[in-house]
C-alpha cells in the first residue's frame, strides 16, 4: 500500500495593468494514487481567503461563481508597473500557499510588418521588432489574435539573453482571410521571468513524446502549494484590417 499523499493548493493568477480585472483560481491537487477518481476534474474552492499585497496595501478578492474565480476590478485593485505582489491563500480546513511576482515595466516600441505568405493560401507572416529594455534581464512575448475568428492562439517568447540591450525580432506565419474582414490584434508583452519559465515548461511537457516519455515536473513558483503567480505589461497594436 503507498503512503497517503497530502493534497495541495493549486494557484494560478495572471496580473496585468491592461486588465480590467485582476483574477485567481483556487482548486485542489489532486494525487495518483489513494484518492478517488473524479474523471480528471478540478473543482474550484469558494471559500478560501485570497489576499494581494504590494507594500502597505492589501485587497481580499471576493469569489465570483459565475466564472469560478477570485475576482476584483481594476478601480480597486490597480496594477502598476515595477510593483512587486504577493499573493497569499488560506482555507478553513488550514491549507495555505504563498507566492511572488513583479510586473515588468511597458515596452510600447514594437514596430512590424504583415506580408502575404505566398507558399500558403490565406496565410500572412507577421514581423515584429522591438528595442529591448537595456541594464535588466527582460523575457517577452509576441502573441496574435483575433477579434472574431476562432484562431488558435499563436505566440513567441523571446529572451534577451543573446543579445542585451539591443533590437529583437520575431516572425509569426497566421491565418487570415481578407473576405472574412476580422479584426487581428497583436501584443508585445513584457513579462516576468515566472511567466517565461512556466510557458516554457508548459511547452515541453506538452511536446514531450507521449505516455512513454520521460516524465517532466511542472513549472511552479508557489510556496505550499503547485501552480504559478506571474505578471505581464501588454502593448497593443491593430494589424488588419490595414
Amino acid at each position: 500500500k503507498l503512503p497517503e499523499v497530502e493534497t495541495k493548493l493549486v494557484l494560478s493568477s495572471f496580473i496585468c495593468p491592461q486588465d480590467e480585472r485582476t483574477l485567481v483560481s483556487v482548486s485542489l491537487s489532486q494525487p495518483l494514487y489513494n484518492t478517488p477518481k473524479n474523471g480528471g476534474s478540478y473543482q474550484p474552492i469558494p471559500n478560501a481567503t485570497v489576499v494581494i499585497s504590494s507594500g502597505s496595501s492589501s485587497w481580499t478578492l471576493p469569489y465570483d461563481a459565475t466564472i469560478g474565480r477570485y475576482a476584483i476590478d481594476s478601480f480597486q485593485l490597480k496594477v502598476k508597473p515595477g510593483a512587486t505582489y504577493h499573493l497569499s491563500v488560506s482555507t478553513p480546513d488550514g491549507k495555505f500557499a504563498e507566492a511572488v511576482t513583479t510586473i515588468p515595466v511597458l515596452n510600447n516600441s514594437l514596430t512590424y510588418t504583415a506580408t502575404e505568405n505566398t507558399a500558403q493560401t490565406d496565410s500572412y507572416i507577421f514581423h515584429a521588432a522591438w528595442q529591448d529594455l537595456p541594464n535588466s534581464t527582460d523575457y517577452y512575448e509576441v502573441e496574435l489574435y483575433p477579434q472574431i475568428s476562432d484562431m488558435y492562439r499563436i505566440y513567441e517568447q523571446v529572451a534577451d539573453t543573446r543579445n542585451p540591450g539591443g533590437m529583437l525580432k520575431s516572425n509569426l506565419n497566421f491565418p487570415y482571410d481578407p473576405a472574412m474582414n476580422d479584426t487581428v490584434f497583436a501584443t508585445l508583452s513584457n513579462i516576468s521571468v515566472e511567466y517565461y519559465n512556466y510557458y516554457q515548461r508548459l511547452e515541453k511537457v506538452q511536446n514531450s513524446g507521449g505516455p512513454f516519455s520521460e516524465p517532466i515536473a511542472m513549472y511552479t513558483n508557489i510556496n505550499g502549494g503547485f501552480g504559478v503567480f506571474a505578471g505581464f505589461n501588454r502593448y497593443t497594436v491593430r494589424v488588419f484590417p490595414l
